[in-house]
């Protein structure tokens, strides 16, 4: 067989597992995005049952007035991915914090009262989003696929030079009699 005969059949072998290997790596990739985004969809729903946690949390700095802790506390659950803002305020309508996004949007707000046995302290609104679970889900699917590219095209040319390799070897191997 002769080499251009060679070249091309190593080249169609090589377009036919670019297809696999790429059909391979997003259905990865769709599988990782699918599984995530159920996942933290249930851990969305656990934070969105568990306001009361927060309320509990909120109880002496409401008790006391003190907006630098009631701050504080805020401002350190607003890093979790799935709240997107909070007002704080007293039973008195006083607003010790606020964070609350103006505006529209695919939001969820939960609304909590502080209470410690009978007494009542004040109130808490927490505002839930899909929002940081997405920007999460997106970076993490750009990520992996940026770090796919190199591989892919490492197996995919080497696979090449090995498939013409083996080839030229195979079928210009000198015929042995029979």
């Amino acid at each position: 067989m002769e080499s251009a005969a060679i070249s091309k059949l190593a080249r169609d072998l090589t377009i036919g597992l670019i297809f696999v290997t790429s059909l391979v790596a997003a259905v990865l990739v769709t599988m990782h995005y699918w599984c995530y985004s159920i996942s933290a969809q249930r851990r969305l729903n656990a934070r969105m049952s568990d306001t009361y946690n927060l309320a509990k949390v909120m109880v002496i700095p409401l008790w006391n007035s003190d907006t630098n802790m009631a701050r504080q506390i805020a401002e350190a659950y607003l890093t979790c991915e799935y709240i997107a803002g909070i007002r704080v305020e007293t039973e008195y309508g006083k607003i010790l914090y606020d964070n609350l996004p103006a505006g529209e949007n695919k939001s969820i707000i939960r609304e909590e009262r502080v209470r410690q046995g009978d007494h009542y302290f004040g109130r808490l609104i927490l505002q839930f989003s899909r929002e940081g679970i997405e920007r999460t889900l997106k970076k993490t699917v750009v990520t992996i696929s940026v770090l796919m590219l190199p591989v892919m095209a490492l197996i995919i040319i080497g696979s090449h030079c090995m498939l013409r390799y083996l080839l030229n070897k195979a079928l210009k191997a000198p015929d042995r009699g029979a």
